[in-house]
């Protein structure tokens, strides 16, 4: 990536997408999180805002993705996509949404 030294304090998004990947790869490869923040001159502290961050952008991405293909008509494959905690609360999302269609349904027909 050319980086030498600290990383510096502001970042662009194709820099923080490549030392994330070389976080993965180094974490896959048996490296504690500490040691491979160390090597690339990143802080720790960092580095976990950073992936917390990342974890939530799969998450939101993966829900409207359901979303999606829930409209489709693709429920049971959508949910089984998602994280477990993440298919809990879309699944309570999507019953809530239809029921709230199925209201707006009747009432629409009641006029």
């Amino acid at each position: 990536m050319g980086l030498s030294g600290r990383v510096p304090h502001r970042v662009d998004a194709a820099t923080k997408a490549g030392l994330l990947d070389l976080l993965d790869e180094a974490v896959d490869a048996g490296w504690p999180l500490r040691r491979a923040c160390h090597e690339l001159e990143l802080g720790e502290v960092r580095a976990h805002r950073w992936l917390a961050q990342h974890t939530r952008a799969v998450v939101d991405d993966r829900v409207l993705d359901t979303a999606n293909k829930v409209a489709a008509g693709g429920l049971l494959v959508a949910v089984g996509a998602l994280l477990p905690a993440a298919a809990a609360v879309a699944a309570f999302f999507l019953v809530y949404l239809a029921i709230v269609l199925l209201v707006l349904t009747l009432l629409r027909l009641a006029l």
